[in-house]
């Protein structure tokens, strides 16, 4: 009777635990997914679009960065730009120091082309909009001169440090449209 009743005890013990770990497995869920919502959220931006200042820019006619292809990339902290750039330091490719905690660098490097060309970021502020950051760079083609090769591009440091999910380079035609 002992042993029918401690078995009765312990198939109640484990259900009572079973819906317990039911529950805490919704419970844990539902925070999951809150969690994962809200950087989410923060990444896609706001209803309204968010100025993100430009700090400064600097034009390269030979990039630091090694490739053949277009790229643009968003480099976080001083580890980053090391691994991505081991052969300059932060101070010489961005004209400036940069702080970390609060700000960030943007890279945009052409694909080596029949011909020169200058960069420029002639906005002093970008707009973050949907979880894309648009970078307004205006692209001068120098026809006049043969390309040495070359890979030209445009390092610029931003504040705030911010969140977003692509960066997208436009004409800072479309930026003024887009302000409109």
């Amino acid at each position: 009777m002992l042993t029918t009743s401690l078995f009765f005890s312990l198939v109640q013990g484990a259900r009572w635990l079973s819906a317990l770990a039911v529950a805490n497995a919704a419970l844990l869920a539902g925070a999951l997914l809150t969690a994962c919502a809200l950087p989410s959220q923060a990444a896609s931006g706001e209803a309204t679009p968010r100025h993100v200042r430009v700090v400064a820019s600097q034009f390269h006619a030979q990039c630091p960065l090694a490739g053949k292809r277009r790229t643009v990339l968003n480099i976080d902290s001083q580890k980053e730009w090391d691994s991505t750039l081991p052969d300059s330091t932060i101070e010489a490719a961005a004209g400036r120091k940069v702080h970390w905690s609060r700000q960030q660098v943007l890279l945009y490097a052409t694909a080596p082309g029949k011909h020169d060309v200058r960069l420029t970021s002639p906005a002093r502020g970008l707009m973050l909009s949907g979880g894309v950051l648009y970078w307004p760079v205006d692209e001068q083609v120098d026809t006049a001169t043969k390309a040495r090769g070359s890979r030209s591009c445009l390092i610029t440091i931003v504040t705030p440090r911010s969140y977003w999910q692509r960066i997208k380079v436009i004409d800072p035609d479309q930026m003024r449209r887009r302000a409109d």
